[in-house]
């Protein structure tokens, strides 16, 4: 699988991860905030994981601490 992101693409992430809130990250990033959503939803289906766990009130990164790498 190959993995094509742009530097918009990891800045919207980094934006949303940081500030948590759709609305804030739509500004900083100068988008509407359903195009911030549509970005969001295009990242995660290009790399095969759920990036963000969202509701229509909060925002908050998946954990994904329960899978462990493979010891050699």
């Amino acid at each position: 699988m190959q993995i094509n992101l742009s530097m918009r693409d990891i800045d919207t992430t980094l934006v949303l991860g940081r500030t948590l809130n759709f609305r804030q990250a739509a500004a900083q990033l100068h988008l509407s905030q359903s195009a911030l959503s549509t970005q969001v939803q295009r990242i995660e289906e290009s790399l095969g994981v759920k990036l963000f766990d969202r509701t229509t009130r909060t925002v908050r990164p998946v954990s994904y601490t329960h899978l462990r790498a493979h010891e050699t």
